[in-house]
């Protein structure tokens, strides 16, 4: 096995002259395919040949031709088992056309194997890739080998006769819909990644002044007062606790939307206080006062030039999540 894999899996895994090729540890364990039997193979130069094969692909990335050169990367170990198969039922083919050894392999009996492989185009451009392959690495191959190099100058679709479909045909998305997407497009990257990105650097410096605040005992309680009192004299409600986490707080109504409990995450980063603590039920008698509002921080948004209002409501920091994965998809 290649070094990186055993380094990665922590064991060595099969090695060369094993008769099955356990690829278990590997692998995903979703794989379906995770053992390559040589048994199934007719003698002992077809096994030695498959075992070659399937030992230089995995260590070595040799261009099958000139048109696949940049390309080429050494085998997946997750693709051991299909190209063990593949290799497998060319060997089986060409043996039942009188050539049980590469080394006797013409061109005349290639094409009677590539008729017989035809009908399914897909799987036939696959055998066909293998043969160019098998033919590339023959030079690591002690105990048979192609003397011929199979449709040089030829890609293997091409070899099957698959053509690359026409120019998309499906209609155009109508102007009245395609329109209104890419002017909001444009505008999501030229003006609302600002209030994105203003909003990332919130939580910023409202994180490095958390992280540098050590508040010593009743502290924390002064902190979230003084945060009561700026929200009271604001006219603002408490932050809630976002939708999304409703499975934390599943005794806690919804009223118009919003959960009623205080938003623990985004009051502690606006307070500046580490640790809530006691604070949770100051903030429950605060919000009997003031009410509830969704938690989010104080970084305006920018208006939607067609009404004049805010393109979204403000960020609080799980919107601000995925906020940003949108704008790097946008990008």
């Amino acid at each position: 096995m290649p070094e990186h894999l055993i380094a990665a899996a922590g064991q060595r895994g099969p090695r060369f002259g094993d008769d099955v090729w356990d690829i278990r540890p590997f692998i995903p364990r979703t794989t379906r395919h995770t053992r390559v039997d040589f048994t199934t193979l007719d003698d002992e130069i077809a096994i030695r040949t498959a075992k070659e094969y399937l030992h230089s692909r995995l260590r070595r990335a040799i261009p099958a031709s000139r048109l696949s050169g940049p390309s080429t990367t050494p085998l997946k170990i997750t693709a051991l088992p299909r190209e063990f198969l593949q290799l497998r039922v060319i060997m089986q083919t060409l043996t039942r056309l009188g050539a049980p050894r590469l080394a006797d392999v013409t061109r005349n009996q290639l094409e009677i194997a590539l008729a017989k492989w035809k009908d399914q185009p897909s799987w036939a451009t696959g055998l066909v890739g293998v043969l160019k392959r098998l033919a590339a690495h023959g030079p690591f191959l002690s105990a048979d080998r192609l003397a011929i190099h199979p449709w040089p100058g030829r890609t293997s679709a091409a070899v099957v006769g698959r053509t690359r479909s026409a120019e998309n045909a499906t209609d155009r998305i109508p102007e009245h819909v395609i329109g209104p997407l890419i002017k909001a497009a444009i505008f999501y990257v030229e003006t609302a990644s600002h209030d994105i990105l203003a909003a990332q650097r919130e939580i910023a410096t409202l994180t490095a002044a958390q992280g540098n605040r050590q508040l010593g005992r009743g502290e924390a309680a002064e902190a979230v007062e003084a945060f009561i009192s700026r929200r009271r004299a604001a006219g603002r409600g408490i932050p809630a606790a976002q939708r999304d986490h409703l499975h934390r707080c599943r005794d806690d109504t919804v009223i118009d939307g919003i959960v009623q409990t205080p938003g623990h995450g985004v009051i502690e980063l606006l307070a500046g206080v580490g640790d809530l603590g006691r604070g949770q039920h100051r903030l429950r008698e605060a919000a009997d006062e003031l009410g509830y509002e969704e938690g989010r921080l104080d970084t305006p948004i920018s208006p939607w030039p067609e009404t004049g209002q805010p393109w979204r409501p403000r960020l609080g920091p799980w919107a601000l999540t995925k906020e940003l994965t949108h704008l790097r998809l946008e990008f």
